[in-house]
C-alpha cells in the first residue's frame, strides 16, 4: 500500500487515500480507504474513490438516553451542517443539540424510579432552601442596609 498524501473526507471525517500496488501489473491498482469495522471504499480510479465517499449515506442509528433532570430522548444523528446532535425526545419534539451534559444511557425503571426519587428531594431541598432565605435575608437588599449601616456609623441613623 502506498500513500498517495490525498484524504477524502466521510461524514466529516478525514481518511487517507491508498493506492493498493499488490496486483502483478498498474491495471491491478486500486486506491482504496478505509473507514475501519469493514467498510472500504475501492476503484481503479481516485475520482471513484472520492465519488464513493461523496455518495456515501449515513447510516441511520437510535441511541436513547435519560439527561441528568430525567428528560429521555434519543440521539438519532448529526447534522449535516454543523455536526451538532440531532435528538427526538421521548415527547415527540425533535431538535439539534450541540451536546447533552452527562447523559446517561437509557435507565432501567428501578434506575429510573431512584433518579425520580433522588429529583424530588432535590426540588424539596431547594424549595426549603428558598424559603430559608426568603426569611432570613435584609428585607430590602443588602445595599440598603450597607447604607443604613454607614449612617448609623456616622451617628446619623
Amino acid at each position: 500500500m502506498i500513500d498517495t498524501g490525498k484524504t477524502v473526507s466521510v461524514l466529516g471525517k478525514s481518511y487517507p487515500v491508498m493506492l493498493d500496488n499488490s496486483g502483478s501489473d498498474y491495471r491491478g491498482m486500486m486506491f482504496r480507504v478505509d473507514l475501519g469495522n469493514g467498510q472500504t471504499f475501492e476503484d481503479p480510479t481516485s475520482g471513484g474513490v472520492y465519488a464513493k465517499a461523496r455518495d456515501f449515506k449515513d447510516v441511520r442509528f437510535d441511541l436513547p438516553f435519560t439527561t441528568p433532570e430525567g428528560r429521555e430522548g434519543s440521539i438519532t444523528g448529526f447534522h449535516a451542517g454543523t455536526g451538532n446532535l440531532l435528538v427526538r425526545w421521548s415527547d415527540g419534539k425533535r431538535e439539534q443539540c450541540y451536546g447533552v451534559d452527562d447523559a446517561m444511557p437509557q435507565l432501567s425503571d428501578e434506575d429510573r424510579a431512584a433518579l425520580d426519587k433522588l429529583l424530588e428531594a432535590r426540588n424539596a431541598a431547594y424549595a426549603a432552601h428558598r424559603q430559608f432565605v426568603q426569611t432570613h435575608k435584609f428585607p430590602d437588599g443588602i445595599k440598603e442596609a450597607a447604607k443604613a449601616a454607614r449612617l448609623e456609623k456616622a451617628g446619623l441613623a
